[in-house]
């Protein structure tokens, strides 16, 4: 419930970025506080979102470990899923390694970017990750370094946010 409920508000956060953005309703260059509340709340948003996937990561090890037993089927099952979904998944170890910034190092830096004249829907305003900052300051691991190099080296968060909430949906849902 908690990881379902902070996915749903973070996601529907960075989609009313969109029409926040066109309806003016986040400010402009004389007046730069209605963004910065709104990239503040999106920031808390995202914390939440990542601190419950490890809460839910935490809970089921611990209830398949004590519900069942280390040498039990059932948990050597979920040990093999475990390691077959998460230990070679790029966009797993990049989250881990964002969680592990947030909560120890710093907040992100969160950049409501335009996109080209080009750019059309969602890909005219999107929120990206400032990972050259985050980088400075923190370590990222090799396959973390696999998912921003994916991405261009900018992470768009609402492509990242659908994309870590469906690995970890497939699993649950296993």
């Amino acid at each position: 419930y908690t990881f379902e409920s902070n996915y749903r508000e973070l996601l529907k956060s960075i989609q009313n970025h969109f029409q926040l953005r066109i309806g003016g309703q986040l400010g402009d260059w004389n007046n730069k506080q209605p963004l910065h509340n709104y990239l503040t709340e999106v920031t808390r948003l995202l914390h939440n979102f990542l601190a419950s996937a490890k809460t839910l990561v935490d809970h089921t090890r611990h209830f398949v470990k004590n519900t069942y037993g280390e040498k039990s089927t059932p948990h050597r099952e979920y040990s093999a899923e475990v390691k077959r979904r998460f230990e070679g998944s790029s966009i797993n170890k990049f989250t881990l390694d964002l969680r592990t910034y947030m909560t120890h190092i710093s907040m992100p830096f969160i950049g409501s970017v335009m996109g080209g004249s080009k750019a059309v829907g969602r890909d005219f305003f999107t929120l990206q990750l400032d990972i050259h900052k985050m980088a400075e300051a923190g370590r990222w691991s090799t396959m973390a370094r696999e998912y921003i190099q994916r991405c261009g080296g900018k992470v768009d968060l609402e492509l990242y946010l659908v994309e870590y909430y469906k690995l970890i949906w497939e699993f649950y849902t296993w």
